[in-house]
């Protein structure tokens, strides 16, 4: 929540305050981050006198800028905290000294301070680490987020557990080894520090993959270490920017469904055949609980009863074409009649 509100906070800055960019930088850096005034070069030309005039009003000009926008923003920032942390902040013991001289950087630190740390308390501060490396242990992406959101989740916990001095993979032995391994055998203080940086996004970068949902990325993450089986060297992404990219763009063999899996999609396969034998199977399971109502017996419907079609072998139907021929005087007309007529004496003849 604080890297979003200061991320809103510089763009802000940015479109509506005049040199906005430098009170970005401030804000990102919770620093005076000001523009170094310019350097006379000796034995100067009247024309390079000139130039370095104008660069040094210049300078004074921007830094006059960046000074009265700062103020403003002491305002703004204080109307974005809440009752809790607005209480929390005018608490503090140099809070009135900060509301005379609006004093935004200060502000800015002390309430990245209570955001972090949770206050000034000792056994607070060791309880916030405690549920921070905690809630790093414990996040996992679910089933239907989405890998960049969860990306900014585990970024915004890895911010809070370095802000709170919970470094995980930095090992100095590690990064000499890797230094040792391009042939540096006496790395500088910078060059040490760089490695560190550098094994420690390795380690946060396999924990990403680790973290995200098997179902969909899964198969890629065994396909990873297969190829560092078999070719003996780290096919694993460096940053978590990057892996969050690679799973972005991957796309599972199995599709978007997530029931079909390396696990099940052989018994899916095997167990929804549509072959006659299955239906005439399943239509006589349908049938067990069945009472014909006519013979009292189970298995079978009234209209497929046996009892009922030896009856009907003892019975037949036929058509009789009864023509009779009548001469009346009056009409004339010859009357047929078709008559269906059932004979239960047919077993006689």
């Amino acid at each position: 929540m604080y890297v979003k509100t200061i991320e809103k906070l510089g763009l802000y800055a940015s479109t509506h305050f005049k040199n906005g960019s430098d009170v970005k930088k401030c804000l990102k850096k919770v620093a005076l981050v000001s523009n170094p005034p310019p350097v006379l070069p000796q034995d100067p030309t009247d024309n390079k006198k000139k130039v370095w005039e104008y660069l040094w009003w210049t300078c004074l000009d921007l830094s006059t800028y960046l000074q009265s926008n700062l103020n403003k923003m002491f305002a703004i920032l204080m109307s974005l905290c809440d009752s809790d942390m607005k209480s929390r902040v005018e608490s503090c013991s140099d809070h009135a000294q900060m509301d005379d001289d609006l004093d935004t950087i200060k502000l800015l630190s002390t309430i990245k301070k209570l955001v972090y740390s949770g206050g000034t308390h000792e056994l607070r501060v060791h309880h916030n680490k405690a549920m921070a490396h905690m809630s790093l242990m414990t996040l996992y992406q679910d089933r239907f987020q989405d890998i960049r959101k969860f990306c900014d989740q585990y970024v915004a916990i890895r911010r809070m557990c370095d802000e709170l001095g919970l470094r995980f993979g930095r090992c100095t032995e590690d990064a000499k080894a890797m230094l040792k391994e391009q042939g540096n055998d006496n790395p500088t203080t910078a060059q040490l520090k760089k490695a560190l940086d550098k094994i420690e996004d390795e380690h946060h970068t396999i924990l990403f993959l680790y973290k995200a949902d098997k179902a969909h990325y899964g198969k890629y993450v065994k396909q990873l270490e297969n190829n560092m089986l078999e070719k003996m060297k780290d096919p694993f992404p460096k940053t978590v920017a990057d892996a969050c990219q690679i799973l972005a763009g991957w796309h599972n063999v199995y599709g978007h469904n997530p029931k079909y899996t390396e696990a099940n999609d052989g018994v899916a396969f095997a167990t929804t055949g549509n072959t006659e034998e299955t239906q005439k199977k399943n239509k006589k399971d349908k049938k067990k609980n069945i009472t014909c109502f006519k013979c009292k017996k189970s298995g079978h419907y009234s209209n497929e009863c046996p009892d009922d079609e030896e009856k009907n072998k003892n019975r037949s139907s036929f058509l009789v074409l009864n023509t009779q021929d009548s001469s009346n005087d009056e009409s004339g007309d010859d009357n047929t009649n078709l008559t269906i007529s059932h004979d239960h004496s047919c077993r006689g003849r």
